[in-house]
């Protein structure tokens, strides 16, 4: 992984697919992380936990003194008016985007293989994964739904695969803008639908 220097991430959302998912790979690549979420349960709390990630319930602003971090990175389900996100905005605190991060500390020097589209971009992405691995590679993921065990790397289901290959695999979601940063290389639209 391309990575500036090592710092401390506080993840709002973290117990969502996509920031669960940023957090395991920050985590492996040895930051230290923890987050909160509204709705901290298994089995992605489990996942988090075992990967020795702090979780805080809810988005009080008093976690910015148990949880110090260096950036923090903000789920789209973040909105103003939470009392976190107000104190990190009044204390101008370092604040990104988890495609942004993803962007610009993992994605840099990778083949990015992005998929879009209506419907199918979970099971589009984990069969790019899987036919990667079966190839011999060791692709990075990030997938909107578990990967089966047997290509995770970890040996447990997981919505995301550090992997040490040039390739990696990212399910591009359209909303808030998230397809944008990633500069994909290759673009699979499984596909589109619209509204005459």
């Amino acid at each position: 992984l391309h990575l500036q220097r090592l710092m401390r991430l506080h993840i709002l959302g973290i117990c969502g697919t996509f920031m669960g998912g940023l957090a395991k790979i920050a985590r492996e690549a040895g930051h230290t992380v923890t987050g909160c979420d509204a709705q901290v349960y298994p089995p992605m709390s489990e996942q988090l936990r075992d990967l020795g990630i702090g979780l805080h319930e809810g988005y009080d602003a008093e976690q910015l003194e148990r949880y110090p971090a260096d950036l923090y990175v903000v789920g789209n389900a973040m909105t103003r008016g939470k009392p976190v996100i107000e104190e990190i905005l009044n204390r101008g605190l370092p604040y990104v985007s988890g495609p942004q991060w993803l962007a610009e500390q993992v994605l840099p020097g990778k083949w990015v293989l992005a998929v879009a589209g209506t419907h199918g971009k979970s099971t589009t992405s984990g069969w790019l994964v899987h036919a990667l691995v079966g190839a011999g590679g060791d692709p990075g993921a990030f997938v909107g739904a578990l990967l089966p065990a047997a290509i995770t790397g970890i040996g447990i289901p997981a919505t995301a695969r550090r992997g040490s290959g040039v390739e990696f695999v990212v399910e591009a979601d359209e909303y808030a803008g998230n397809f944008d940063p990633y500069r994909p290389d290759v673009i699979v639209l499984t596909s589109a639908e619209w509204d005459h």
